[in-house]
């Protein structure tokens, strides 16, 4: 009660959820999408999303690019901050993240 009461309408799941249904639940009621592009996690977000019926409506696609040559050539990741910072760096992620977001159609 305590945490509900701090939360209030920033709690999005309760009880037994997982984060998974609770993403794929709020995507389906916004009519969102999601895609993604995962490096050390291997695969793992793409794996729980697709494990939930009905995934396929909002998921659209997902990337794993583990090696720097993935993230440059399918992500648009410079080479400069690959080499800067390193694989495993906010700069890296963000580039993943904003290089080539993928926009219905």
């Amino acid at each position: 009660m305590i945490v509900r009461a701090q939360l209030g309408t920033n709690l999005y799941g309760e009880e037994e959820d997982e984060i998974e249904d609770v993403i794929l639940r709020l995507l389906t009621k916004t009519q969102g999408n999601a895609c993604g592009a995962e490096s050390c996690t291997g695969g793992c977000i793409a794996n729980r999303l697709t494990n939930v019926p009905g995934a396929s409506a909002v998921l659209l696609a997902g990337l794993v690019t583990y090696s720097n040559q993935a993230k440059q050539k399918f992500l648009g990741v410079a080479p400069e901050t690959l080499a800067d910072y390193g694989a495993v760096s906010k700069p890296v992620a963000q580039q993943m993240a904003e290089a080539h977001a993928m926009k219905p159609e």
